[in-house]
């Protein structure tokens, strides 16, 4: 009796975590059923095809394990394109910006999960070798706590501010097509206040912002502009009191990417303008930049960077390429995907780059390693 109670009340969570999450990801995907690419795949990649309901992928991005989305595909709670996902390991929490101007927080069913947890059968080994925690975070699944509605047009990006020493709660900064910047206290849920310039307006540059990526080391932030720019901004708890540090300028068309790589201490940039640029700050001083600029021949769709050795990992259309930090050097392509890789994550700990495609797969790549030679 207890096991049925066991299984009725797993299936009965699955089922509803498939209806409120995965069920209406992609209503309007291709109807193209992909062809199998398994025998033309490189030999370090593996591939997982998404469900037939899901094709249009979440991107994956950040190296703290975080998941982010860059795909165009729809969920049941938002009904419209989920631009970006973001997960809050210190709190557990998982943040989606979407096309509809609004940014969900979404947190583990803590009910379902006690429900599961206190169902299960005395003395099974099964759930007993898998672990408690593991079971119930698996099957249990996230709920939507938070609709954080502040933006006027599609959010476009997210970025997450924690400094567990200095900072007593964990902070979002979000940036939207309506190139507002806006900060939240995601411990609350609460929003702390918008950038407002000194024209008294909520508009923090000329065009819709593209992008947003912190610096944890040197508490600065950096945003993407349709208008070819990218700002830095000193990081405060006050958003009026964001001092613009500098403007880097150099690319001809809209900049959709920026990220910060810790590693080489600079920021990159990718542009419609079919280049890669790295923007390094000598001594880290901005009046002394030193600029690489990579022709990478078609538009940058996803950017990330190996937090281990600072390679920058690029999706060029349906390839993957990745550049040695400092001197931009292709060291590697991959390809696999059939259509456009909208997502790029390193996973230091298992070596691994992980890369998404709106053909609906996901694929998984040795990552680049640096080898030292014999002298």
């Amino acid at each position: 009796m207890t096991r049925n109670v066991s299984r009725d009340i797993t299936r009965d969570v699955s089922r509803d975590v498939s209806r409120d999450v995965s069920r209406d990801l992609s209503r309007d995907v291709s109807r193209d059923t992909p062809r199998d690419i398994t025998r033309d795949r490189p030999r370090d990649v593996s591939r997982h095809s998404l469900p037939q309901d899901a094709r249009k992928t979440l991107q994956f991005a950040n190296h703290h394990s975080m998941l982010t989305s860059l795909s165009q595909t729809d969920t049941s709670t938002t009904g419209r394109s989920v631009n970006k996902l973001i997960f809050a390991e210190e709190l557990d929490i998982l943040v989606a910006a979407s096309e509809d101007s609004n940014v969900y927080v979404w947190a583990f069913d803590d009910q379902a999960m006690h429900e599961l947890r206190d169902s299960i059968p005395v003395g099974d080994k099964m759930f007993q070798k898998m672990g408690d925690e593991t079971v119930t975070n698996r099957v249990a699944g996230l709920t939507c706590r938070r609709v954080l509605n502040k933006h006027t047009q599609s959010v476009t990006g997210l970025a997450l501010v924690s400094h567990p020493k200095q900072l007593q709660t964990t902070y979002l900064l979000s940036c939207g097509a309506d190139r507002r910047l806006c900060m939240w206290d995601l411990r609350f849920g609460t929003l702390v206040g918008t950038y407002i310039n000194s024209a008294g307006c909520e508009v923090a540059s000329e065009e819709a912002i593209t992008d947003i990526a912190y610096a944890n080391d040197r508490q600065e932030f950096a945003y993407s502009s349709a208008d070819k720019l990218i700002y830095i901004r000193k990081f405060t708890t006050q958003p009026n009191n964001w001092q613009l540090l500098h403007v880097l300028q150099g690319h001809e068309s809209e900049v959709s990417h920026v990220i910060w790589n810790s590693v080489a201490r600079a920021w990159v940039s990718g542009s419609d303008d079919c280049t890669l640029r790295t923007w390094t700050l000598e001594q880290g001083d901005y009046l002394r930049i030193v600029t690489a600029v990579v022709d990478t021949q078609c538009p940058i769709t996803a950017l990330t960077c190996d937090v281990l050795n600072g390679a920058v990992i690029v999706g060029l259309q349906d390839v993957i390429r990745v550049y040695e930090s400092g001197t931009m050097k292709r060291l590697s392509t991959h390809s696999g995907h059939r259509d456009s890789v909208r997502g790029l994550l390193h996973v230091p700990e298992r070596s691994q780059y992980i890369s998404s495609s709106w053909d609906g797969s996901i694929c998984i790549w040795n990552s680049y390693k640096p080898y030292n030679r014999m002298m």
